[in-house]
């Protein structure tokens, strides 16, 4: 059987900027909701996973399939309250089914 090809991508820079800025979501307009970390994430934006208890998170409602789908598709994401970009060496693919870190994300 052939391995499914997939592939990862930060949401765009814009997306977070706006959310940040405005404290709505960019594409509803929902307030957004700042909060520390209670959870690892991970931050859909530099794609690391939240330190938790440390760091504070924006969550905000988000539709990445916005003009690809007819049926909008949002859902919650969070990303660092402070901008942050991705790094390839650090970002990690987490199994669905088991949580655990498959290997870093190629670049």
């Amino acid at each position: 059987m052939k391995e499914p090809k997939f592939s990862i991508h930060a949401i765009p820079d814009g997306i977070s900027t706006a959310a940040r800025n405005t404290r709505k979501s960019p594409q509803y307009g929902h307030p957004a909701h700042i909060e520390v970390a209670g959870g690892t994430g991970p931050c859909r934006q530099c794609l690391r996973t939240f330190e938790v208890g440390k760091e504070n998170r924006l969550l905000f409602t988000y539709n990445p399939f916005d003009g690809l789908d007819a049926y909008p598709s949002p859902g919650p994401i969070f990303v660092h309250e402070t901008p942050c970009a991705i790094n390839f060496q650090t970002a990690f693919v987490r199994c669905r089914s088991c949580s655990k870190a498959t290997g870093a994300i190629d670049g």
